[in-house]
């Protein structure tokens, strides 16, 4: 979550533990739940977006996705993670282009 985050904003990874802490206090979730980060995001300008599909409905892979997206976003991807997608990749410390994109935010 800190590391998708501090992608996407820019923000150092310092900055971003410190922001989702003091989000965490505030709200009273931990800052691995989607609901913080969720809140966290929307504070800094993001907007929650549904989970992206395909024209047939079916669910979209994390590769596939980033070859039409224009822009930045923080996307839940597989179960229980979170990456930034940015510049038509997707960046995580591990090869997580083959997961499904849940919903994502993307700066307002």
């Amino acid at each position: 979550v800190v590391r998708a985050i501090a992608t996407a904003t820019g923000q150092t990874w310092d900055e971003t533990l410190m922001g989702l802490t003091q989000c965490a206090i505030k709200h009273k979730y931990m800052i691995h739940c989607p609901e913080l980060y969720g809140k966290y995001l929307n504070e800094l300008g993001f907007e929650k977006q549904k989970q992206p599909r395909k024209k047939d409905n079916k669910k979209i892979r994390a590769c596939e996705f980033v070859k039409t997206f224009k822009g930045t976003a923080v996307a839940n991807i597989g179960a229980g993670h979170v990456a930034c997608l940015k510049d038509g990749q997707v960046w995580d410390i591990w090869d997580s282009s083959g997961e499904v994109v849940g919903n994502y935010w993307v700066k307002k």
